[in-house]
């Protein structure tokens, strides 16, 4: 009964400490994982830096970061995840949020939260963190998914990732081929 009791609890604080996690601004150098999907004539998608961070102990979920240059010449977007770690990957963002916000429909009951945005170093209000159909990839720009913003969630991850470990990726997009990349797992 006692188990039950605090199982609620446990995953509260892991959830404010993952949004936390999430918003920190820490900026320590990540190994590189690059990869680029040719998407026809006009070019290509190009993943770089990417990295997925290492879990806590008794902790279920992670994230990882990267960047998507858009070099096709035309408008592309982010629309899903895989990796084998983990029956749930979602894109996230992270934003303000004025009251708690509802779980988004249309991501398969996905994981939403929000957390005094000074626990995360952001200086008051809230903080939401919560899934999104798709990240748009307008041409010829760079977006990046990092702490504190865009990212892809990992939800009840399988084997803990430590640091050191590697995963493998897979993007898929609207419009260019899927790209799988070996992801580096390190501490935030």
């Amino acid at each position: 009964m006692r188990a039950h009791l605090l199982r609620p609890a446990l995953l509260g604080v892991a959830v404010v400490a993952l949004v936390a996690g999430c918003s920190s601004s820490g900026s320590s150098a990540a190994p590189s994982a690059s990869v680029a999907a040719t998407a026809g004539p006009g070019g290509t998608i190009t993943v770089t830096d990417a990295w997925a961070r290492a879990m806590p102990p008794g902790t279920t979920t992670s994230a990882v970061y990267l960047k998507l240059a858009n070099g096709t010449g035309a408008d592309d977007a982010l629309v899903s995840v895989s990796t084998p770690v983990t029956p749930t990957a979602e894109i996230h963002e992270v934003s303000a949020v004025s009251a708690a916000p509802a779980e988004s429909a249309g991501m398969g009951g996905g994981m939403s939260s929000a957390a005094p945005a000074e626990s995360a170093g952001m200086g008051g209000g809230m903080m939401g963190m919560h899934p999104i159909e798709k990240l748009p990839l307008p041409a010829g720009a760079t977006v990046e998914l990092k702490p504190g913003s865009f990212h892809i969630m990992l939800i009840d991850v399988t084997t803990p990732l430590k640091d050191g470990d590697t995963i493998e990726v897979t993007l898929t997009f609207e419009k260019a081929p899927p790209v799988t990349l070996t992801v580096p797992v390190k501490m935030s």
